[in-house]
């Protein structure tokens, strides 16, 4: 049975808990008053709000309404993980034509959202993250802009990554499905964070930073706790040559139109092996000028995931 439940509720200070009913019949599960309180404290006018379980009894999405403004969020018992600010308004010109004349040019933008970071950063930074949906050679991505201020100069670095509705940071390893727990425990890795991304059909993808023996790792996992992709610091193996990687991996690097004149010369470019836990995962980052694809494949050979940057 899948893991969502919904209900409208309305936020009173005294009231302990609030009931959340299942989609199909079921056991109901409580969603706490601090997690509530957690949303409260940074939108003390929201109403209408609806919760849905991602985690059981760790962590929900939130939708909501603060001054007619409409909301998607994610929060924990102990605090407001994520928010976004749901736009109506199409993407500003200023902001679509930074894909002109780049590799990823042709797409079409829709459900543009606004996620202002200085509430939880350092106080020191007031910028921006713009989300929207992007439809490219029939596939959906999301795209997103960070919009900064660096020495008084506005500075746009512009994203394609895999389709999301809600992407959020976590701190806490409870927030994880237990799968996952028990897979780093036996790895005997010690958990640092995790970044959750939730697609439209609501399937959770987890990438997860650890440590383990004073080295570094990012695993990627699937909600089910199967380990996709894992690169670190040790036991990487570089390669200076696009031809020395598998020839799948050469495959799709040759035949991938949106990768042509790419190549493995640049800050960013990377050819390496990485070996973790039984998991070998290929890292291959290509650059042409200011933009580059990042891209994993596993062992196969086959492409996991890939994101793409421009810097502008």
């Amino acid at each position: 049975m899948k893991n969502a439940f919904l209900i409208s509720l309305l936020f009173v200070s005294q009231l302990a808990c609030n009931r959340v009913t299942d989609e199909q019949p079921a056991p109901t599960e409580t969603v706490p008053a601090s997690a509530i309180q957690a949303l409260t404290n940074q939108y003390p006018g929201a109403t209408a709000m609806v919760f849905k379980t991602l985690e059981k009894n760790r962590v929900w999405q939130a939708n909501f309404t603060q001054q007619s403004a409409r909301y998607s969020a994610a929060a924990n018992p102990q605090k407001l993980l994520i928010a976004y600010q749901l736009q109506t308004q199409s993407v500003p010109d200023s902001l679509s034509s930074l894909v002109r004349n780049t590799v990823i040019d042709g797409g079409t933008f829709t459900n543009l959202r606004v996620q202002d970071y200085s509430w939880f950063k350092d106080g020191g930074n007031s910028g921006q993250f713009l989300f929207a949906d992007y439809d490219w050679q029939g596939n959906r991505y999301t795209f997103r802009w960070t919009v900064t201020s660096v020495n008084g100069k506005i500075t746009y670095v512009t994203e394609l990554l895999p389709s999301n509705q809600l992407e959020f940071r976590t701190e806490t390893l409870l927030d994880l499905p237990l799968v996952i727990q028990q897979s780093l425990t036996a790895q005997g890795a010690t958990f640092s964070y995790a970044l959750v991304t939730v697609d439209a059909q609501n399937k959770k993808q987890y990438a997860v930073s650890v440590q383990q023996n004073n080295n570094y790792y990012n695993l990627t996992y699937a909600e089910n706790g199967q380990l996709l992709t894992a690169t670190g610091s040790a036991n990487t193996q570089y390669y200076s040559f696009i031809n020395q990687l598998p020839a799948s991996i050469q495959t799709y690097l040759q035949q991938t139109p949106e990768l042509v004149e790419f190549s493995n010369s640049g800050q960013f470019s990377l050819l390496g092996k990485s070996q973790y836990a039984g998991v070998t995962t290929y890292t291959v980052n290509l650059q042409k000028g200011r933009q580059t694809w990042f891209m994993t494949f596993d062992q196969q050979g086959q492409l996991v995931r890939r994101t793409y940057l421009n810097l502008v």
